[in-house]
Parts: C-alpha cells; sequence; structure tokens
C-alpha cells in the first residue's frame, strides 16, 4: 500500500521500505498437554459432560489415553483389528476427510512407523469388549456415529473445544490424551521405544516433543493399567 501512494504521488517516500519482517515461529503449535495428575479429574469432568455422553465420545477418548492412537486412528478401529486374546490392537487405517467423498477410512502402509500393533490395559480391553458385543449385530466399528457410520475425526475435536472452557482445561485437545499416554513414563522406556508406540518414524520426536522433562516410559499394557488405575 505504501509503495501503490508513492507511486501515485500521494507521499514522497515509502516510510515502511526498509522495516524488517515479523519473524514468525517454524512448525506447529503443539497441543497443550495433560499431566498424569491431572488425568484422573479430566476424565471425571469428561464423564460428566452431557453433550460427550450423549455422542459416546467418552470410551474414545478413554481408548485414546490407553492406546496413544490419534484421532483418526481410533475412530476407525474395527473388531478385526482386535486380538481380545494377546490383548492388542492394530493400527491399520485412519479416518479422513476427502473432498466429494466425505468420510473414509484409509489405509496406513505396513511399511510405515504409522502401522503398529499397541498392547492396551485389561480395563481398555473390557471396553472393547462391552463395545463389541454391544455393536457387533450392526457395525464392525468399534467408535461409529450415533447413525453407526465412519465418525469424522474433526467433529470429535469439535466436540471437545465446545466444553473444554467450561471443563477448566481451555487449551484442551484430542492430541492432549495422546501426550498424556506419551507421558505416563516411568520404566526406562527409550525414545525409540515411545517413537514405536506412537507411530512416529523419527524417535526425536517423541524425544523432543512428547517426553519432555519426564524419564522413561511405559513398556507395556500391565504398566499403562497401572499407572492409569482408577482413570480409565
Amino acid at each position: 500500500m505504501m509503495s501503490l501512494a508513492v507511486r501515485n504521488g500521494v507521499i514522497s517516500r515509502n516510510s515502511v521500505r526498509d522495516v524488517e519482517r515479523i519473524a514468525q515461529p517454524k512448525g506447529k503449535k503443539g497441543a497443550a498437554a495433560v499431566s498424569p495428575g491431572d488425568l484422573l479429574d479430566l476424565m471425571g469432568k469428561l464423564r460428566q459432560a452431557s453433550t460427550l455422553v450423549e455422542r459416546d465420545t467418552v470410551e474414545l477418548l478413554d481408548f485414546i489415553v490407553a492406546s496413544g492412537w490419534r484421532v483418526g486412528e481410533a475412530c476407525t478401529l474395527e473388531a478385526s483389528s482386535i486380538d481380545f486374546s494377546s490383548s492388542t490392537a492394530e493400527v491399520v487405517a485412519s479416518n479422513v476427510r476427502v473432498k466429494g467423498r466425505g468420510i473414509i477410512r484409509q489405509a496406513v502402509p505396513k511399511t510405515d512407523a504409522a502401522w503398529r500393533v499397541t498392547p492396551l490395559p485389561g480395563p481398555t480391553m473390557d471396553l472393547l469388549r462391552r463395545r463389541y458385543e454391544r455393536l457387533k449385530v450392526d457395525t464392525a466399528l468399534l467408535f461409529p456415529t450415533a447413525a453407526l457410520t465412519l465418525r469424522d475425526p474433526s467433529n470429535t475435536q469439535r466436540e471437545l473445544r465446545d466444553v473444554r472452557n467450561s471443563l477448566g482445561y481451555p487449551k484442551l485437545s484430542t492430541h492432549s490424551f495422546r501426550k498424556a499416554a506419551a507421558m505416563l513414563d516411568r520404566t526406562g522406556m527409550s525414545a525409540t521405544e515411545i517413537a514405536a508406540f506412537l507411530g512416529h518414524a523419527n524417535p526425536s520426536m517423541a524425544q523432543d516433543v512428547y517426553m519432555n522433562t519426564l524419564k522413561g516410559s511405559a513398556r507395556t499394557g500391565a504398566v499403562m493399567q497401572d499407572q492409569l488405575k482408577g482413570v480409565i
């Protein structure tokens, strides 16, 4: 605008020509982490949030805390990806929105770090069994919409944004639960092991972003069960 003003004779000199641009921080701002000490309080409040209860979202968040899965991965979980005998669930797909097609179930490549098998705590397996028995006649999905269709991760994120201020967690997001899973971290697990648990190709991501100042990590579903006692 100042250059235009000079060219049109409105002003004689562009006084902002030599002003440097304001530097912008690189990278995306990370989601606010929920400390392990706050999880019990937060999950209790979520279970009292009527809109989340009505939309059957609370147990989805329970699952993300215990598994460390991304919200799109959790939304697409099917019974065929669960091994009830070994207490594991396999990440094979993620729900994504495609222009002109809506929500689709997009497979993740088995050569990529996103594909993984996750050991789960006993209470989480009990939750999945209950949901499977309730839903198996109508759908293979474990966390469908009320209409038994693929759940939109963005809608789930919006549901959480709508209630987070009233819960006293104004920066809460679905990714906060994934971070919480990574921070339940006390048994000497390496950055490489955490990266495998979370589905990161680069261990430095787990080390720099998720491990924070905590040391060690939850190595198995049994350890997660112990640390999430009373929460899930």
